[in-house]
């Protein structure tokens, strides 16, 4: 059942590479890929996705409804990268709920926005 999962999450992830940047982020959209029963939880599957894909990819972000996983093996200050991402999305009331699970929350409404700021962020701490 893992398998056949991240197999379907590699399959819809998207690899970025911000402008002016070197490393690579994907991007996987857990509110339209997961299904509450039918995938693991959103963390387990990020978790492997990035086993899988890491060599290929400096971090991998999850990006739900209202909140983000963002994994990585790099150092990063989660804290700053988050407020960094706010400074962009200013109406996101992006929040770093849970700092070693790599857990973000946002305002709802504000996905798109969240998910550009975040990947542009995230960029900028990996290159540091």
């Amino acid at each position: 059942r893992m398998t056949t999962a991240v197999e379907t999450a590699e399959a819809n992830t998207e690899r970025r590479v911000p402008d002016g940047h070197d490393q690579s982020v994907l991007v996987l959209d857990t509110e339209a890929y997961t299904h509450r029963y039918e995938f693991p939880p959103d963390r387990l599957l990020l978790d492997e996705l990035f086993r899988r894909q890491g060599d290929e990819a400096a971090a991998v972000v999850g990006v739900g409804r209202d909140e983000a996983h963002i994994r990585t093996a790099a150092e990063i200050d989660l804290r700053s990268v988050v407020e960094t991402a706010g400074d962009q999305a200013t109406s996101a009331a992006l929040d770093a709920r849970a700092i070693r699970e790599g857990r973000v929350e946002f305002l709802a409404g504000e996905r798109e926005a969240v998910q550009r700021a975040l990947v542009e962020a995230l960029a900028d701490a990996l290159e540091r």
